[in-house]
């Protein structure tokens, strides 16, 4: 580490460190050339042998790149230079602080302030894939807010430029939680890495939960803080997809998602549900088709009508019997009235049974069970959902049943089941899904 007054590149004078990382140190220096003060940033030349030129050639190459940059949102870079095996990248002082470190301060941040930064960010993001660059290390130490809320992102230390055609990057750099799984060898870093983390921030911000802790497993904002909003808990989980082919593919996308989709409905006040207060101590609520009264009615004299029709079918039967022989007819009622019952017992059980359903949801996802199908999904794997509409209906039902679609299959359902309309809310907020479609006869969420 560089002492206080130290000169480095006989310019450069060490006023303070304002930031240190495992690779890296930030300092803020003086400019005896100049007379101005700057951020210096000092990377330690700890490559391994066999990437370490490469790497070195790249950092001089986006140096450059970075120093023709002009962007509002970006520093601009002032000066690079490498002295005593280590490289420096001199740029412009941001007076601000790290968005982690308010983070730390009050856990997560308010959803509108947030969003506002994310437009920025994706602006941000949009310009530099716009000139081959691609980041590489969003993450809220890296996003610094001073004090008009606008945002700069720092540290370019690990950017890189996109070429294309390779089937993973030359060297694995990144920070766990908020590295993209393509920063592990599982295939080239690009712009759709840049929405992983992107989506991996707004959701530290948003939630205080930090992904470094379990990376890779997200959930559903909403479920870790109600306050957010479906809408943004939907774009959120979209830029977190493991497949990059799921999520949004440039950031243009995500901040025409943001501007269209989030911001209106906070602006109207649409936020999530709370928990439901008839969820038991483990989260689970259980929704049964029984709360159709005709239904039920209708299944309840079925099975009262099975002793008298039983009785009449047998009278009928020990009738003709008794014509050949009393003791025949009289037998013959007595041992097949039970079996009647029994038997048209069976069959009802089998109809209503066919018909009997039980959705269950859970923190962690849903599960339909029936005689015919069963159906256990987890939130995220939850793709569409179809709420068919009846627009006939002046007094009668005005949803006829809602379709959804998972990974693991797909069901259906009716206005049979109590607290339907909480159940279709439920379905819709956990899996963060967004509307798409609301027309006379459907409403469709996907994401």
């Amino acid at each position: 580490m560089l002492q206080k007054n130290e000169i480095i590149n006989q310019r450069y004078k060490v006023e303070s460190v304002i930031g240190e990382g495992g690779m890296s140190t930030v300092y803020a220096v003086y400019d005896t050339t100049l007379d101005k003060r700057w951020a210096m940033k000092e990377t330690l030349d700890i490559f391994p042998d066999k990437d370490k030129k490469d790497i070195i050639d790249q950092f001089h190459r986006e140096a450059k790149m970075l120093a023709g940059l002009s962007h509002p949102n970006l520093p601009k870079v002032i000066d690079f230079f490498s002295e005593n095996q280590r490289h420096y990248l001199v740029e412009e002082l941001i007076e601000g602080q790290p968005s982690s470190d308010l983070l730390e301060k009050s856990q997560a941040f308010d959803e509108f302030r947030v969003l506002s930064w994310a437009l920025q960010i994706c602006d941000l993001l949009d310009f530099l894939h716009n000139n081959n660059i691609i980041y590489r290390d969003l993450k809220p130490g890296n996003i610094m807010v001073d004090k008009n809320d606008k945002i700069f992102l720092v540290d370019f230390g690990i950017a890189r430029f996109f070429q294309g055609g390779k089937s993973k990057d030359t060297v694995i750099i990144g920070t766990p939680g908020f590295a993209s799984p393509e920063h592990y060898g599982r295939g080239e870093t690009d712009r759709k890495s840049d929405i992983f983390s992107l989506g991996a921030t707004l959701h530290y911000m948003v939630t205080g939960k930090d992904p470094a802790d379990k990376p890779f497993h997200f959930d559903i904002p909403f479920s870790i803080n109600p306050q957010v909003s479906i809408q943004t808990g939907a774009i959120i989980m979209k830029c977190v997809e493991m497949d990059p082919s799921r999520r949004y593919q440039t950031a243009a996308e995500v901040k025409e998602a943001i501007s269209s989709m989030a911001i209106p409905a906070l602006k109207k006040g649409t936020r999530m549900l709370q928990p439901a207060a008839t969820a038991n101590a483990n989260g689970v609520e259980y929704y049964h088709n029984s709360s159709d009264l005709l239904g039920m009615t209708t299944q309840f004299l079925s099975y009262l009508s099975i002793f008298p029709l039983s009785m009449g079918v047998s009278g009928v039967a020990a009738f003709f019997l008794s014509l050949f022989n009393p003791i025949l007819g009289l037998g013959g009622g007595i041992i097949s009235f039970p079996l009647l019952c029994m038997e048209f017992w069976k069959r009802l059980d089998k109809v209503y049974g066919e018909q009997d359903i039980v959705i269950e949801t859970g923190r962690n996802g849903v599960s339909y069970k029936s005689r015919k199908i069963h159906v256990n999904s987890n939130w995220l794997e939850i793709q569409r959902i179809v709420v068919i509409k009846n627009p006939n209906a002046i007094f009668g039902k005005k949803i006829k049943e809602v379709q959804v679609s998972t990974r693991a299959g797909e069901f259906v359902f009716d206005q049979g089941f109590n607290d339907f309309n909480r159940l279709i809310d439920m379905l819709v907020t956990n899996s963060g899904l967004a509307m798409a479609i609301d027309s006379t006869d459907k409403t469709v969420y996907s994401k």
